[in-house]
């Protein structure tokens, strides 16, 4: 379902007016939302070897790495808005229709990754 409001969204934007920089957005999103998948991995990862080992040495790490999952995941939001107005203003339905909730829209990212992944050539 995802991926088709993303061709029709694509093929809206293809006739407009700057519509490279509109595109890019749109694949930023995906980018973004493969970049949070990743980030939440490799915390989630850090944590449990900080339980683990029984130690604080990784308690540095786990705070860098959740610092920058917490920022792609700023991003990941802001794009979602962004593609969604750009749908809006196109008459089109939204791409995430969930509510303005941090965890759903990181859920929506995973939604974004596995629907691409699936679909591999």
């Amino acid at each position: 379902m995802h991926k088709k409001k993303i061709v029709k969204l694509i093929e809206t934007l293809q006739t407009q007016d700057n519509a490279q920089q509109k595109i890019a957005m749109v694949y930023r999103l995906l980018e973004t939302a493969n970049r949070y998948v990743a980030a939440v991995t490799e915390h989630t990862w850090k944590l449990q070897m900080q339980i683990w080992d029984n130690s604080v040495e990784h308690s540095q790490e786990v705070a860098e790495i959740d610092k920058k999952r917490t920022q792609v995941h700023n991003s990941l939001i802001s794009l979602i808005n962004s593609v969604n107005r750009l749908c809006e203003n196109n008459s089109l339905p939204r791409l995430y229709d969930g509510e303005d909730e941090r965890r759903q829209m990181g859920d929506f990212a995973l939604e974004l990754v596995e629907t691409y992944f699936r679909d591999r050539i």
